[in-house]
């Protein structure tokens, strides 16, 4: 069992990703880079970890491995597509341009984790869903079938 709460895992990494992203950006020495190259690569892999293991969380067992699929495939291909935007914003705005939007997208995820997702540490498939509006006018369409 978490300690932390794995949403809050999720966003906390996020914004030290987000910090020490901006704080590589702005340095100015090769050990520097290094040190705060070193602490971005931890921080993101760290959120990768916590949210694959927070996404398998929200999905009933029997929906879990296609919905985490469908998840983890649309990431990759999000992946892929930002190589292209990455390469774009390099082009218009140069390196700071890219963390810019690279921290935008940190803060973005964080934010969105923060407001939509449900707390699930200790808590059973039934109990995290309960209180989510889908999942209730889900549960209700099925027993009015």
């Amino acid at each position: 069992m978490s300690v932390i709460e794995r949403k809050w895992q999720v966003a906390i990494v996020g914004v030290l990703g987000a910090v020490f992203g901006l704080l590589f950006a702005r340095q100015d020495s090769a050990a520097m880079w290094i040190l705060f190259g070193v602490l971005l690569t931890i921080a993101i892999e760290i959120k990768s970890t916590a949210a694959h293991t927070y996404r398998s969380e929200l999905f009933p067992t029997h929906l879990r491995a296609k919905a985490v699929g469908l998840i983890y495939s649309f990431s990759r291909l999000a992946g892929a597509a930002s190589s292209y935007v990455i390469a774009f914003v390099l082009l218009r705005s140069g390196v700071p341009g890219v963390f810019a939007v690279i921290i935008a997208l940190l803060l973005l995820s964080v934010a969105v984790v923060l407001r939509y997702g449900p707390k699930t540490r200790g808590l059973s498939y039934e109990e995290i869903t309960d209180d989510l509006p889908a999942a209730n006018a889900a549960k209700e369409g099925v027993k009015a079938r």
